[in-house]
């Protein structure tokens, strides 16, 4: 952690990670850590011993990345959806 991390040790916190079956459906609860690691975080399933990373993105990256999602095609069948269900009287209330 050190050279990397320029600190000696990481914190860590313990709980429990789920792990799902093959199939995706229901899994176990297995021994797990959350570590900070600087501006990011992990998690660690120890009897797996799989570890993931996680960082938050800056406001313009995260728009990116909406952005990118939503293709004009996708934008355009949306909205020719939402036409079609208010033109029916099945628009959708609070959302």
């Amino acid at each position: 952690a050190a050279a990397r991390w320029g600190v000696r040790l990481l914190p860590r916190f313990r709980g429990r990670g789920r792990v799902a079956r093959h199939d995706g459906r229901s899994g176990t609860w297995v021994e797990g850590q959350l570590v900070l690691v600087g501006d990011r975080f992990s998690f660690a399933w120890v009897p797996q011993r799989h570890q993931i990373f996680f960082v938050r993105p800056g406001a313009e990256e995260a728009v990116r990345m909406l952005r990118d999602c939503l293709s004009e095609e996708d934008e355009v069948a949306q909205g020719r959806a939402a036409a079609e269900r208010a033109y029916r009287g099945e628009a959708r209330r609070g959302g």
